[in-house]
């Protein structure tokens, strides 16, 4: 993973980062269905995921705890 391929972070161990939400005009219920979060019944507080981020071509990217 290279760092240029990281455009905004969306979640970071665990937690959403709501200020880059912010900064790119999108809402939590656009994170969860671009990064295909469907059913939070499993995870609902999102601890299995170490980073979900867009790319340089707005591409969702999610890496989760092993």
């Amino acid at each position: 993973l290279e760092n240029e391929d990281i455009v905004v972070e969306l979640i970071m161990n665990g937690k959403i980062v709501y200020d880059n939400l912010k900064k790119i005009n999108k809402t939590e219920d656009w994170l969860k269905d671009k990064v295909h979060i469907k059913n939070l019944k499993d995870d609902p507080n999102l601890k299995s995921i170490i980073l979900a981020y867009l790319d340089s071509k707005n591409n969702a990217h999610v890496i989760y705890k092993n």
